[in-house]
């Protein structure tokens, strides 16, 4: 991901991602997208049994986007969340606090 937005300069402000439990995937190939912009808001679902499947530890996307600096908040209702879901599911959207 990290080539394909430098080599056609793209600059979302929005990326959604449905990839039934390789969201980590997902975002490590973004590694120095999602290190560097401030203003991309990412739209992903988490889902335990689906990132269990995909062979990562339940919760490890979420864990990943926080150390990049972004905030996690539950969809649609807005509320932000304090900790990383590992059971369940739920629509999150990941934005860094300005």
């Amino acid at each position: 991901m990290d080539i394909f937005i430098e080599e056609n300069q793209l600059k979302p402000d929005l990326i959604k991602v449905d990839v039934e439990g390789y969201e980590m995937t997902v975002f490590k190939s973004m590694s120095k997208f999602l290190s560097k912009n401030e203003n991309c808001e990412i739209f992903f679902e988490f889902v335990d049994w689906a990132e269990t499947a995909a062979h990562y530890v339940c919760g490890s996307a979420q864990d990943y986007l926080l150390k990049k600096g972004y905030r996690l908040y539950k969809f649609p209702e807005i509320e932000k969340v304090f900790q990383v879901q590992l059971k369940g599911s739920n629509n999150l959207i990941a934005k860094k606090e300005r």
